[in-house]
Parts: structure tokens; C-alpha cells; sequence
């Protein structure tokens, strides 16, 4: 469902509910907004990906400390602190967003800013790649006992940008598991296409535009935002603004304006700057930090906010209990004939345990399994857990988290369709060097045919496989006739008995 908010009604009914609207979002909003504010930290950091022939990738790094200053210490205390990394628009240099890293340092997140791609001819692949790149390395940086991060990194991380940065970011989040949300301001079409990207985005998005920006328009972002599968979207165009206010009226940004005749806004840079935290904010504490309580202030943030016009299909979270383990994730796929469920916690103590439940419509569930707690608090702890008997057309898992004192919540919900009897691709993604993959299940060995389509629906590859009972995975190679894009694969049985289908990212 989709739920666009617009304007500013000026209606005595409204300014009662208002009102009501705002004591609750206040109430809600303080128990975030109470979280300990961080003086800011500084220093520039170098990472090298050895994927891409030691690819040398700096970054303008903020993070919380306990004072203020450049290469100061990380804030004292055992408190982790998830990622977000955020990619720059074109010849706008990383000290532009320093407004941005400083606010998000405040409220306790590392942010990294690369300077790579800064020049009048960039790639826009390999800044995605830099992003992602980015993403999975600060993750990683929580288990070297040489970085100033050690055992300090909140798993999660968050990729971002503006305008080509935007773009790019779209493009870093189709890579794979190392991002877990995304958001952007006044994103811009990329080579290769971020368009066609976002319909691997299976995750939170955020998109960011302005009403009176005449270099990139909103109506790009819009294209962007449409392909996005994920639940869980939200484009927030925000009257008045211009391009260059997301980047803090930067110099150069603003000589782009001044040429092209929209360099005047009704508004200031400091009213973006605050329509833009007031919802950024609790979007990020919620799916990254996973404070559960910022849902509900993200979803009030954009019932009250004035002067921009909303689109969200995020219109409900989890109810929050008050369980205090902290789920990092909970996923569930198929494995041959069964589902298999996974999930990672933190700060496991004094819990009773984990029932598995399921469901056949999405709103009755039934527990089919329990799994008591091992309460070891001194690390993440991950289970797993298997359904042998999924059946009907769709079927939905979550899990019921037990305290040893009664308290209790849930995860968010995992629908999966349901296993068949027939051939199916299961997944699939980039891999690097111009390769993607493909997992597919059959219950039977057998023959299929694989087609690659491009985007204007034209049969472009055709193989063979021999595909065995149980799941199997394949590797597709580009080949000089496959330029880098969007494509998808459809799998036909010998026959033509059953066609299945899935896009893939070929790099």
C-alpha cells in the first residue's frame, strides 16, 4: 500500500489531531532522541581491495568520541557502532557532507566518505564497488585488533550518496549482504544503470529530492524508486530545495546551478538540512541500529512533517516488546524440500528461548518448533532451524522471543513461496570478474535450457545444463555478445513442462 502525504492542511479537525500526533511523536521520539550525543571524531583512512589489483580506496572518516578532534580516540565504553558509507556527486569533494557526518557521529555511527571517483571522468561501477566495498570492510574492521574499531562495529551498515554518489549508491547496494539499507539524496542516472539496479535492491530505501532542482529531477529518483522490490521504501521530495543544498551550497555544485538558471530556493539549506534528519534519523536507528521503538517515530515523523510531499509503503512495523536480545537478522530459504531458517542474536541473557512459527495466510501463526537459549552474552550467537514440511501456496516464518520472565517479541515476518515439485531458480546475483550465479532446485535430474534476456525482452544467450536432483549452482560468465547490465534468466525444463525466472546483475 502506498500512502502519499502532501502539504500542510489547515483544517481545525487536523490542528487538534495534530497536535494529539505530535505529544505521542515526542514521547516516542525522546526515547531515541535520548540516546547519548557524541562529540565528533576525524581522520582519514585508507583501505586497499585486493580484489580489484590493490585498489586504493581513501575515505574522510566521522565517528562518536568522547571529544572533539582529528584522530581522537573512538568514544570509551563497550557501545558498537553500526557503518554508514556515502558516496559523493560529481567533482564535489567529501568535505561537503561533513553537515552529514557530523550529525551522524553525533548520534553514534561511523561514516565513511571516499574520495575516489572525483574527477571530470568517472566510473560510475567502480564507485559502487568503492561503496561496497567500504560497507564490508568497517564491518570487518570489528575483529582486527589493530584498528581503532575493534570489537566497537554494530554488524549493519547503511550505503549512501548524493546525485552520482546516489546513483552509485543504488548500485553498491545490488552487490550483495554487506549493505542492509540504503539512502540517497537527488540520486542520479549512473553507467551502468542504477535504474535497472534498484530491481535488485531487496532492501530499505530512503530516497531524498528537492522540488526546484533542475540538475537532477526528482522524476529520475522516482524511476529509481518504482524498481525497488523492497516493502520497505520512502521518497520524501522536499518543496524548494535545490541539487546543491544537499551538499551544503558547495562551490562548484552551485556554478552548475547558476549556468542552468535554478539557483533560488524559498527555503533555506538549514530547513533541508533539518527536514532530512528528522526523518533520516529514526529510518536509520530502526533498520540499522535495530532499535525497535524508532519505527514508530520514523512512520510519525512523516505523518508531521510540513513542506515536502511523501510517498511511503512503509505504513506498519513489529510491535516492539521489551525483550532485551537484539536480533540481528532472521532469514529463511529453501533447501531441497525444506525451509531452512537462520537467525543471529546479541545481548542473549536471561531468555528463555526462540519459538519458530508459521504460517499459511500471513496472519495466523503456528509454532512448529522451540529452541532454548544459550544465553552466552560474551559473543553473537546464531541457530538454525528447519521446516520439513512447508506446504500451500505461500508460506510465512517469524519468531516469538521468550524471556525467562514472561516479557516476549517478534521479528519482523519472512514470506517464502512455497516449495514445489517443479524446477526453480532459488536465487541468484553478481559475482566478480564479469560473472553471475544461478541456484536452482530440482526434485528430479534433468535437462533444462537457460535464456539470458536483455531489458528490451530480446533472447541475447541460450545454454544447456543437466541439472541434478537437490539444489545446484551455476555460474554464468559474460561473454563478449553480454555488455555489463541488467538481465534475466529464465530456465526452461526439457519439454517445456515449467519455465522459471529471476533477474541477475551480469558486472
Amino acid at each position: 500500500m502506498i500512502i502519499n502525504y502532501v502539504g500542510k492542511p489547515n483544517r481545525p479537525l487536523f490542528c487538534m489531531q495534530m497536535v494529539i500526533g505530535l505529544l505521542i511523536f515526542a514521547c516516542l521520539y525522546s526515547i531515541g532522541a535520548s540516546a547519548q550525543q557524541y562529540a565528533v571524531g576525524k581522520r582519514n583512512i585508507s583501505f586497499t581491495d585486493p580484489s580489484r589489483s590493490n585498489r586504493n580506496i581513501p575515505f574522510e572518516c566521522y565517528y562518536p568520541a568522547d571529544q572533539a578532534g582529528n584522530n581522537v580516540p573512538l568514544a570509551s565504553g563497550a557501545q558498537k557502532f553500526p557503518i554508514v558509507v556515502f558516496g559523493h556527486g560529481f567533482v564535489i569533494p567529501a568535505s561537503a557532507y561533513a553537515w552529514l557526518g557530523d550529525s551522524l557521529a553525533r548520534n553514534g555511527y561511523v561514516v565513511a566518505v571516499p574520495t575516489t571517483e572525483s574527477g571530470f571522468l568517472p566510473s560510475h561501477g567502480a564507485f559502487g564497488k568503492d561503496l561496497y566495498f567500504l560497507c564490508a570492510q568497517l564491518k570487518a574492521e570489528n575483529s582486527n585488533s589493530s584498528s581503532f574499531l575493534y570489537q566497537r562495529v554494530w554488524p549493519k551498515a547503511a550505503v549512501a550518496g548524493h546525485s552520482m554518489g546516489g546513483g552509485s549508491s543504488i548500485l553498491a547496494a545490488a552487490e550483495g549482504p554487506a549493505v542492509d539499507a540504503v539512502f540517497n539524496f537527488a540520486a542520479a542516472e549512473t553507467n551502468p544503470s542504477a535504474t535497472s539496479a534498484a530491481l535488485l535492491v531487496n532492501k530499505p530505501n530512503l530516497f531524498f529530492s528537492g522540488s526546484n532542482d533542475c540538475i537532477v529531477a526528482p522524476s529520475v529518483q522516482t524511476a529509481m524508486f518504482n524498481n525497488i522490490p523492497n516493502s520497505c521504501k520512502t521518497q520524501v521530495n522536499i518543496t524548494g530545495a535545490t541539487h546543491c543544498q544537499f551538499s551544503n551550497n558547495n562551490g562548484t555544485c552551485v556554478f552548475g546551478q547558476i549556468s542552468s538558471g535554478c539557483n533560488s530556493s524559498p527555503i533555506s539549506t538549514t530547513q533541508v538540512f533539518g527536514n532530512i534528519m528528522d526523518i533520516l534519523l529514526p529510518f536509520l536507528d530502526y533498520h540499522v541500529k535495530d532499535i525497535c521503538i524508532r519505527g514508530q517515530s520514523f512512520l510519525q515523523a512523516l505523518q508531521t512533517q510540513t513542506g515536502s510531499v511523501i510517498t511511503n509503503n512503509c505504513t506498519s512495523f513489529p510491535s516492539c516488546g521489551v525483550v532485551p536480545v537484539r536480533l540481528i537478522d532472521f532469514r529463511a530459504h529453501k533447501s531441497n524440500n525444506r525451509v531452512l531458517m537462520q537467525w543471529t542474536v546479541d545481548q542473549e541473557t536471561g531468555m528463555d528461548g526462540y519459538a519458530v512459527e508459521r504460517s499459511l495466510d500471513g496472519r495466523t501463526f503456528q509454532q512448529i518448533s522451540f529452541w532454548p537459549a544459550r544465553n552466552r552474552t560474551s559473543s553473537l550467537e546464531r541457530y538454525d532451524a528447519h521446516d520439513q514440511n512447508p506446504a500451500g501456496n505461500g508460506v510465512w516464518y517469524r519468531l516469538h522471543m521468550k524471556q525467562m520472565d514472561g516479557r516476549e517479541s517478534y521479528s519482523p515476518i519472512v514470506r517464502l513461496s512455497a516449495t514445489t515439485q517443479n524446477l526453480e531458480i532459488l536465487s541468484s546475483g553478481p559475482l566478480t570478474n564479469g560473472q553471475a550465479y544461478l541456484t536452482v532446485y530440482a526434485p528430479v535430474q534433468q535437462v533444462a535450457d537457460c535464456m539470458l534476456i536483455d531489458m528490451t525482452g530480446r533472447c541475447i544467450d541460450r545454454s544447456r545444463f543437466l541439472i541434478k536432483p537437490g539444489t545446484n549452482k551455476y555460474t554464468i560468465a559474460r561473454t563478449a555478445s553480454l555488455s555489463p547490465g541488467i538481465y534475466q534468466a529464465m530456465l526452461i525444463a526439457e519439454g517445456g513442462k515449467n519455465i522459471s525466472k529471476t533477474s541477475l546483475l551480469l558486472l
